[in-house]
């Protein structure tokens, strides 16, 4: 099947590059490599004519496949977390040349538990922006990073665009660099909860749900944007194909339009809230492994 038909809704590159990896444009790169054995791909798209076959901005996007961490012992979360920070520090400093000053996003529904990854991780971000203003020497003592760090809500909360909000608190905070965090959809449900997507080429919330809202980068923002993202729901069009798939059925022109033109509902796991505190623990704690390394 391919991600490009009406009813497959994706967040992730990998997934998009899966669907079309036979028949691949130029400006297209992926490998994947071990790292503390966890499986990470790196897809890098460098064109213009790639872009448009992934439905894709240019960009690197880095996937890590961790596994189901909530249930496993928490040795598992802190080893994620390692090699996610790995990657954060190696991509920031790709992106950035001085990432001083750092606005950290957490994007989404904090009322509702698969969308709450973004505003849980950033609630556990170490902030020392304050502590630059009110005490100078003990910041240059503890860290070299100024971290700011809030969680937006959603434009049905606030009325105001996720991209509009975070620009304006851009413009008082002067970030270099400004770090998202945000819920994704998946077209593989083995994939919820169990895979890590970073990218240096923003985001656009909602599209993976096709509520594309206005788009989070650098050409919006005007300086860097990384984006940290774990999917959490997948699209019910997605599951009934799957299960007549599974069964042998043929999707026939009819049903495909019914798949195509109904109303889609997205699904996520029975364990969401204990998923949404693992992986919003293990992203919290990558991130401060990069800003305070010691």
């Amino acid at each position: 099947m391919d991600c490009n038909d009406n009813y497959i809704y994706t967040d992730l590159a990998l997934e998009s590059y899966k669907s079309v990896e036979n028949t691949l444009p130029h400006g297209i790169s992926y490998c994947e490599y071990d790292s503390g054995g966890i499986t990470v791909s790196e897809l890098r798209v460098t064109s213009e004519e790639g872009a448009e076959a992934l439905g894709r901005k240019k960009g690197t996007y880095i996937t890590l496949s961790v596994g189901r961490l909530w249930e496993d012992e928490r040795d598992a979360s802190d080893n994620a977390a390692k090699v996610l920070s790995q990657n954060i520090n190696d991509m920031m400093h790709s992106v950035c040349q001085s990432p001083e000053r750092v606005l950290v996003c957490g994007l989404g529904n904090r009322l509702v538990t698969p969308d709450a990854l973004g505003p849980a991780a950033a609630d556990k971000i170490r902030v020392t922006r304050h502590i630059k203003e009110e005490n100078p020497r003990l910041f240059s003592e503890m860290c070299a990073y100024d971290i700011s760090a809030i969680s937006t809500g959603v434009v049905a909360q606030t009325g105001v665009e996720t991209a509009e909000f975070i620009k304006g608190v851009a413009k008082t905070v002067s970030p270099s660099l400004i770090i998202v965090l945000d819920a994704l959809a998946a077209r593989d449900v083995d994939r919820l909860a169990t895979t890590i997507q970073l990218c240096d080429s923003g985001i656009s919330p909602g599209s993976g749900i096709g509520q594309k809202r206005k788009e989070i980068s650098k050409e919006t923002m005007g300086v860097p944007v990384m984006s940290i993202g774990v999917p959490t729901v997948v699209s019910s069009a997605t599951l009934v194909y799957d299960a007549l798939y599974a069964a042998g059925d043929e999707v026939d022109a009819k049903l495909k339009n019914v798949l195509e033109t109904g109303r889609s509902f997205f699904v996520s796991i029975n364990e969401s809230d204990v998923m949404i505190s693992t992986m919003s623990d293990v992203i919290s704690l990558a991130l401060n492994r990069v800003f305070f390394p010691e």
